[in-house]
């Protein structure tokens, strides 16, 4: 790879946008909410005459304005896409493009990794498509331009593994146990739960790759309209409730209302936690079960909200989470970190090129 292309490891999730790369003081990372809103030349003027132009949460990408995160709901309804939709220029690469300013923060010519779940395997070359070419990013007080020359995908599922099995260099295992055996990964992500088998060697069954739509974003509506059922009163002129307290409500079983008080969900949280872990418990059953499988890995964010629900399902005697140190609140990046570790694995066998 020609040193002036930089690798920019990209895991676009349905409830964060997750990014890694390395710059000279080594390793960066970084998230934003999987939420971006265009806005017309005409608001986007009327903000920057009142903020200025240094407001993180706007962006102008190829000319287009846009807003992310909470300010980008205020602006209009963000519908996310899905298969073929999603892989488009004006989607993944926005996206994208969001991600690489964020990260940078210079202009480059780059080589994107990026994660696709086993069921958008078919879409790749669109993925790929979607990301090439010229992008000019205004954000935060400045302007940068990047080239997007190659890339190349990985499953989430793969990044998840090889986040717990291999060294932060991607150059050696860090756990030859698990290299050894039969692993089977779980990732449970917004939309989805996927599933991939990978023997021993790091050899990647990709017969095997599968996903079901079993996610934390269908729980989180889930358990927003049981909510909203039952605390009527305490929010008759509340007309939506934040999604990020409302995935800390499902996980502590507090919910934050923030000058509403704190409300007591905890058996609510219970049944919702449960539930999404018996659907994935459903899925997992659908491998075969405990006995084809040296090691269970699970990753994505959704793995750390029903961790306790799901291990007690499952009772496998091996059973990891996708992090080194088994932080459940950094899983939700251990695919984009596992992602940029396998790059390096390639790198070094000569599998990638600029």
């Amino acid at each position: 790879m020609p040193r002036n292309v930089r690798p920019f490891i990209l895991d676009g999730g349905n409830l964060n946008i997750k990014y890694r790369l390395w710059n000279n003081d080594g390793a960066v990372e970084g998230h934003f909410p999987h939420v971006f809103t265009e806005l017309d030349g005409g608001t986007f003027k009327r903000i920057a005459a009142r903020q200025g132009a240094t407001d993180p949460e706007y962006f102008t990408v190829n000319g287009t304005h846009y807003a992310i995160g909470a300010k980008g709901k205020r602006h209009g309804t963000f519908e996310r896409r899905h298969g073929a939709k999603r892989y488009t220029k004006d989607y993944y690469g926005i996206f994208l493009a969001m991600a690489m300013a964020m990260g940078f923060k210079e202009s480059a010519s780059v080589y994107l990794v990026g994660s696709h779940a086993p069921r958008d395997v078919g879409y790749t070359n669109d993925l790929m498509d979607a990301a090439m070419g010229e992008w000019v990013v205004e954000w935060n007080g400045a302007t940068y331009k990047f080239n997007v020359v190659n890339g190349t995908p990985f499953d989430e599922p793969l990044g998840g593994w090889a986040n717990t099995v291999l060294r932060a260099d991607g150059q050696a295992y860090a756990n030859k146990a698990i290299n050894g055996g039969v692993t089977l990964v779980l990732d449970i992500g917004g939309y989805t739960t996927d599933g991939l088998v990978i023997d021993p060697g790091g050899q990647v069954d990709y017969s095997t790759a599968t996903s079901e739509s079993i996610g934390v974003i269908n729980a989180v509506r889930d358990f927003e309209k049981n909510f909203k059922t039952h605390n009527t009163v305490l929010l008759k002129e509340v007309p939506r409730l934040d999604e990020t307290k409302v995935n800390d409500a499902i996980r502590t079983g507090v919910f934050d209302l923030r000058g509403l008080g704190s409300v007591d969900c905890a058996l609510l949280a219970q049944e919702t936690r449960q539930a999404l872990a018996n659907d994935v418990y459903g899925f997992y059953e659908s491998f075969g079960g405990a006995a084809e499988y040296d090691c269970i890995i699970l990753t994505g964010g959704g793995s750390a909200l029903v961790y306790k629900e799901l291990v007690a399902a499952i009772q496998h005697g091996n059973i990891l989470v996708a992090d080194p140190h088994q932080e459940m609140d950094k899983l939700f990046l251990s695919n984009v970190r596992g992602g940029a570790k396998w790059f390096l694995l390639q790198k070094k066998l000569g599998m990638v090129s600029a």
